[in-house]
């Protein structure tokens, strides 16, 4: 599966266990990185610790606010395909997760589209 093109919601640390094996955008505050690299504890919007593992060792020291895309593996896990750091500090992570929910929950107002134009109703869970 190609997650990086594929149509995929920005999700919270509660939705997580709904979109197992599922290609997901996740926005999290670095809490740890692992000495060795290879993964990372992030703290979302709505205060979930999620562990992100990354398909190599980490090269360069990462924190601030992290944007994985990637695949959930567990209940408080994503496999990450890519990600890109955010080094701003004063982001609103309260505001940003109302957000996911308020798109969560009115998903038809927030439809995810596909290569060809046809959309798709992200399914959340909620």
């Amino acid at each position: 599966m190609d997650i990086i093109n594929t149509m995929r919601p920005r999700v919270n640390g509660a939705s997580l266990a709904n979109h197992r094996s599922k290609p997901v955008c996740l926005l999290g505050r670095i809490i740890q990185v692992h000495p060795s690299g290879n993964h990372c504890v992030v703290e979302t919007g709505d205060k979930v610790s999620v562990t992100v593992n990354f398909p190599q060792p980490l090269g360069d020291m990462i924190e601030g606010f992290i944007e994985v895309i990637g695949q959930v593996t567990g209940p408080n896990a994503v496999e990450c395909y890519s990600f890109i750091t955010i080094a701003q500090s004063n982001f609103d992570m309260d505001l940003y997760n109302e957000a996911i929910q308020m798109s969560s929950s009115n998903s038809s107002f927030y439809p995810l589209t596909n290569e060809g134009g046809q959309q798709q109703q992200a399914n959340n869970g909620f």
